[in-house]
């Protein structure tokens, strides 16, 4: 289990991650990398769309070591009001294990390029437990000074979901999530999606119908599907 979100601000990432890979290829210890590029008809967050209802895309790459430690960088396309039409991300963070839960946590930066432009820190923590035939999760975030859409202000987050594959259809597998973002400068705004996946091979294509409480436009219902590559 990894929760997929960024650091901005590679100039810092990078020798970071280089110094972090000299000391321990001399200590003996083990990386492996990992990465994935996606295409999505929409990229939703928290309900909302990022791309004004027009596809996104991206990829990430990931550098995960043998006691849990991952580092990692990402970039997707975005079309905010504000004038932003891209995001370079990356993460630093460490998953684990504590009897039959996984959890993992993190403190990111995100970094928005272009218009206005933006920087905000954001800290994650995610617990899980794979039941066999499902898999549950609860997410907590906090951003102390806004993201990308409430620029000023604590932003929280609070979300719960679930994992189901298709008896005897290993490839198949439904999902449902739901949550609440709490900013301390507007109103609290609920979200929720339900959809399924199907995995071939290194290919997994998902289809969720996503919808959220928020009154925008970017926040209308509608389907979102998303074709990914992992390597």
């Amino acid at each position: 289990m990894r929760i997929r979100v960024c650091i901005g601000g590679l100039p810092f990432l990078l020798p970071l991650l280089l110094a972090l890979c000299m000391a321990t290829a001399a200590a003996g210890e083990t990386w492996s990398v990992s990465g994935t590029v996606y295409g999505a008809s929409d990229e939703r967050d928290r309900g909302l769309s990022l791309t004004a209802k027009d596809p996104g895309g991206g990829g990430e790459l990931f550098l995960d070591h043998a006691r849990g430690w991952f580092l990692g960088i990402t970039a997707r396309r975005m079309a905010l009001v504000t004038g932003e039409d891209g995001e370079l991300v990356g993460i630093l963070g460490r998953t684990g294990e504590t009897g039959a839960y996984d959890w993992a946590v993190n403190l990111a930066v995100h970094g928005l390029v272009g218009g206005r432009g933006r920087v905000f820190v954001e800290a994650n923590a995610e617990m899980s437990r794979d039941f066999g035939l499902l898999l549950t999760y609860a997410r907590l975030s906090a951003a102390p000074d806004g993201r990308w859409l409430e620029r000023s202000g604590f932003v929280g987050d609070t979300r719960f979901g679930i994992e189901a594959p298709v008896p005897h259809r290993a490839f198949l597998a439904l999902f449902g999530e739901i949550g609440m973002e709490w900013p301390t400068r507007t109103h609290p705004r609920g979200y929720w999606r339900l959809g399924g996946r199907v995995a071939v091979g290194p290919f997994l294509l998902s289809l969720a119908y996503v919808d959220t409480t928020s009154a925008l436009t970017i926040g209308r219902a509608g389907f979102a599907a998303r074709l990914s590559w992992s390597f």
